[in-house]
């Protein structure tokens, strides 16, 4: 798995704290997937729930919406699911895939998971660091596992750092991953070898 353009603490830039800024970074990202993007490949793109109230970001924004998942960042709570998910409908209705990022961390918690039915469920640090070695951590995303396979969703453990972390995980059944021990944030695509990865 690899990111394009995120717009976050984590990687590129901080982290876009108004609308206008949190447009220009959504533009900036979206621009040329068709050319950047391999086939099979989606471009992650982080949106706070507020942006769904800006005119300015709407569902025909993007040309190729089955190849874009919208990362739904609750740095802040959502405080009236009904209306949110009615919002999602218009996106999810012309192909675009949604997850829950940081989930296990913050107001990303399992009511986001169960009123918001996301493609993918992004599994916070917090829950990863250290997995090989805690058993209760191993239980959570093992249940988290079987959860998504239940609902046809997938898991993402973010931040692997260790090849320790990355065969626990693995051999939980997590579907995607991302962090250093695969590759460090970079504007080029990342070449990883099979090897590595192991599947």
């Amino acid at each position: 798995m690899r990111r394009i353009g995120r717009c976050d603490g984590h990687e590129l830039a901080p982290v876009p704290r108004t609308p206008c800024q949190r447009c220009v970074c959504r533009s900036r990202a979206i621009e040329g997937i068709e050319s950047r993007l391999q086939p099979g490949e989606s471009l992650f793109l982080n949106v706070d729930p507020h942006d769904f109230s800006d005119p300015a970001f709407n569902e025909r924004e993007v040309k190729y919406p089955e190849r874009v998942v919208i990362e739904i960042t609750e740095r802040t709570a959502i405080r009236d699911y009904p209306k949110f998910r009615e919002q999602l409908r218009a996106f999810r209705e012309i192909g675009f895939r949604f997850a829950v990022d940081d989930a296990g961390s913050g107001y990303a918690g399992l009511g986001s998971i169960a009123n918001l039915e996301p493609d993918f469920i992004k599994l916070d640090i917090s829950l990863i660091n250290g997995i090989d070695t805690n058993f209760i951590k191993q239980s959570l995303v093992e249940t988290m596992v079987k959860f998504a396979n239940d609902h046809g969703a997938m898991v993402i453990a973010e931040g692997v750092e260790r090849a320790e972390e990355f065969k626990a995980v693995k051999d939980l059944g997590v579907h995607l991953v991302q962090g250093f021990f695969l590759h460090r944030p970079s504007t080029l695509p990342p070449v990883v070898a099979p090897a590595a990865v192991g599947r």
